[in-house]
């Protein structure tokens, strides 16, 4: 082998493009497509798409089959991508399969809201939210343009280039007073049956960028907690049963469904994926009646639901609703094994990838030709699932590399694969976990996963766990702890992602009573993402933890590490779920290998970020617990606000203003005159304070312009 081909063969060592054969997220980067590979189907959602565009309203949806392997989620990439630049642009939403049915209109419309607030290239450019309320205020300002070019101008600026109206500022006449009254005017008027509270939100995101942050939390269902609120000026959610948050999700979407259309006029795509783990009833039916919602009710969401062929045709195509299936086939498509000539093209696309598109002496270079016949022996048929070609491709590479065939062990153990995958999910949730939005559904899945797969050797087992009911509220899991030695005990688990501070009690409250009841028996295990703050602010929460924890109440605050392992498991499970997980060999492996994984990798030191769970139930001692997140800064620089706008001459001593801020939000210690100065630096607020002297004497002063310019 000449030496230039062992250099090629050495950057394919460290640079595999055949080492996973799964496709991943749709919204990460891929592997170059491979031209007729999966066009007709393509073409096919492309042609629903421009339908959709032309005739809004028109109640239709897609139905794609193909077997594991095909390129079903490459396929949905592959229209993100097209979505960008197509003169008939359209937007999508991923939707991973829905874990609880008594919540599946609020996780729908937090995957919707993030696909909307996405950005698909830079910052610099405007998302699909930003486009609906440009529109909108183009509308507002052209109504207002008869007497004025200059706003006939900007209304033509913005129309032409929508991440501008987020730069206003309105001057003069042109105040924001003025333009949020003509705003909700203008929303009142066109669209009278638009929740009030959903257009002083949207109006808010659009005036006062500094409440951007609240306003989506808002959109995406979220119980937003009391500073936010009044911010906002919504009704609190942490009151409202889970029918009424449901039934208030189901109306968001409907709201951005119907301003979308006149102010967008792009289609939104909603892609269900995976529709293998579909398991149960209440699940199937779930699903189709967010079909029909889409469908029907919405006139600019297009739904395209993804099976497995065989899945579909023995299984689900008769569960369902007969009259959802019939809808869904109506628009039926398949993708097709790849021909011959398309792997060969899949494996050159990979090749080029990692190497360049160097001049060279064959597409397949640096495989041929040494290692045509072994190329002709593997691409022997006429058609061939894409998978198939990059297992057989990889396999060859790491004979190639090594100089002897894999092992058996490396050939078609499971376990090896699923760490590989599992690791391979991890790292890609962590490098996009700013847009990964904390899921309390997942998180329990993954707990569940946990536990349900002990070794055998196990110290501690549960022998099975169940999902709480739409009726049982902060309460996820319950079973029965069983320990070695013979003990048993009854555990609730409860994983919260709440915002507000009472929703956070109400869940602290029910795991309290629940070890009060089980007295020394119980077990309780209450797990947040850290991304969910806990301020120290919360005074009364953090004596709710304190006195969960002295009643032997374990608490895992996970880190971004931590929680991005946890998402992963649970993105496994539905990946393995929908078969989109082989062997070496080809082989689909199944949820008896998912299990084994468990119990042999992820139970034991090399997972740490699940220990903690191990540590609670096996009794052993936690010095090292979490606590809550310290002072918050953004909330001490807003208390300290309301404070001063209430003082005479808007002004105070530094000392005494910290002392006021202390009582205010319930704080023991840690705020004094050096913590608040720092407080309006770390969050960005310092202009809005006249700061007089030097310590000890600093006199800190409202400044009163600012303070009404940013709510």
């Amino acid at each position: 082998m000449s030496s230039e081909k062992t250099r090629a063969f050495d950057i394919l060592k460290d640079n595999n493009p055949f080492a996973s054969s799964s496709a991943g997220s749709p919204w990460e980067g891929r592997y170059p497509d491979v031209p007729g590979l999966g066009d007709d189907v393509f073409q096919g959602i492309t042609q629903l798409i421009r339908l959709k565009a032309q005739n809004p309203g028109a109640p239709c949806s897609g139905l794609v089959l193909g077997d594991a392997g095909s390129g079903k989620t490459h396929l949905i990439g592959r229209l993100f991508d097209h979505g960008k630049n197509e003169t008939c642009p359209y937007s999508c939403a991923y939707i991973q399969p829905i874990i609880d049915p008594n919540k599946a209109f609020r996780y729908l419309l937090r995957e919707i809201v993030t696909s909307l607030i996405r950005k698909y290239d830079h910052e610099g450019v405007a998302c699909q939210l930003e486009i609906m309320i440009a529109g909108i205020f183009a509308g507002v300002l052209e109504e207002a343009a008869k007497t004025s070019k200059s706003l006939r101008r900007i209304a033509q600026q913005i129309k032409k280039d929508p991440g501008k109206v987020l730069k206003l500022k309105p001057s003069g006449n042109e105040s924001r007073d003025k333009w949020i009254k003509e705003t909700k005017s203008f929303l009142k008027k066109r669209h009278p049956d638009l929740d009030p509270e959903f257009v002083n939100v949207l109006v808010q995101y659009l005036f006062f960028p500094k409440r951007r942050d609240a306003a989506n939390n808002w959109l995406k269902g979220f119980a937003i907690d009391e500073d936010d609120l009044e911010l906002l000026k919504v009704r609190d959610r942490s009151a409202m049963d889970v029918a009424g948050l449901e039934a208030e999700a189901h109306e968001i979407i409907k709201s951005l469904d119907s301003l979308l259309v006149h102010y967008s006029g792009r289609p939104l795509v909603v892609f269900f994926d995976q529709l293998e783990n579909l398991k149960t009833d209440d699940l199937i039916q779930k699903f189709c009646q967010l079909v029909y919602f889409l469908g029907d009710q919405c006139r600019i969401m297009l739904p395209v639901a993804f099976f497995r062929e065989l899945q579909w045709k023995e299984e689900y195509s008769f569960k369902m609703d007969q009259s959802c299936a019939q809808r869904l086939e109506s628009n039926q498509m398949a993708i097709p094994w790849a021909t011959r000539r398309q792997a060969l093209e899949l494996v050159q696309s990979r090749l080029n990838h990692v190497l360049g598109e160097t001049p060279r002496e064959h597409s397949l270079y640096p495989f041929y030709p040494d290692y045509k016949d072994a190329f002709d022996q593997m691409f022997a048929y006429d058609e061939i699932f894409p998978r198939q070609a990059l297992i057989r491709s990889n396999k060859l590479l790491k004979q190639i590399i090594t100089g002897k065939p894999p092992a058996p062990s490396e050939q078609g153990d499971p376990v090896r694969v699923l760490l590989d995958e599992f690791e391979s999910r991890h790292q890609e949730i962590l490098a996009g976990f700013n847009e990964y939005s904390p899921d309390e559904g997942r998180l329990t899945l993954a707990l569940e996963q946990y536990l349900l797969n002990r070794p055998e050797n196990a110290p501690y087992r549960f022998d099975q766990l169940k999902w709480s009911s739409a009726k049982v509220k902060y309460v996820d899991l319950r079973g029965t702890l069983l320990k070695n030695d013979g003990s048993q005990a009854e555990t609730v688990f409860i994983v919260d992602v709440e915002l507000h501070h009472g929703s956070v009690g109400a869940s602290l409250d029910r795991g309290v009573k629940h070890m009060e009841k089980q007295k020394a028996g119980g077990r309780a295990l209450y797990v947040r993402d850290k991304r969910c703050k806990f301020p120290a602010g919360w005074k009364k929460n953090t004596q709710r933890l304190e006195k969960f924890r002295s009643l032997n109440g374990g608490v895992i605050f996970l880190d971004d590490k931590q929680a991005a392992r946890w998402y992963a498991l649970a993105r496994l499970k539905q990946d393995v779920e929908a078969g989109d997980i082989t062997d070496r060999n080809g082989k689909i492996i199944g949820e008896p290998e998912y299990r084994r994984f468990i119990r042999e990798q992820v139970n034991g030191d090399a997972f740490p970020s699940f220990k903690p769970v191990d540590t609670y139930f096996e009794g052993q001692p936690d010095d090292s617990g979490p606590e809550p997140d310290a002072v918050d800064d953004l909330m001490i620089c807003r208390t300290a606000m309301k404070i001063l706008y209430k003082s005479p001459a808007k002004m105070m001593k530094a000392e005494f203003l910290a002392m006021q801020v202390e009582k205010t939000m319930n704080i023991e210690s840690g705020v004094d005159s050096d913590k608040l100065l720092s407080a309006f630096n770390e969050a960005g607020k310092k202009d809005m304070f006249n700061i007089y002297g030097s310590p000890p004497g600093v006199i800190i002063q409202l400044r009163i312009k600012k303070y009404h310019d940013q709510g």
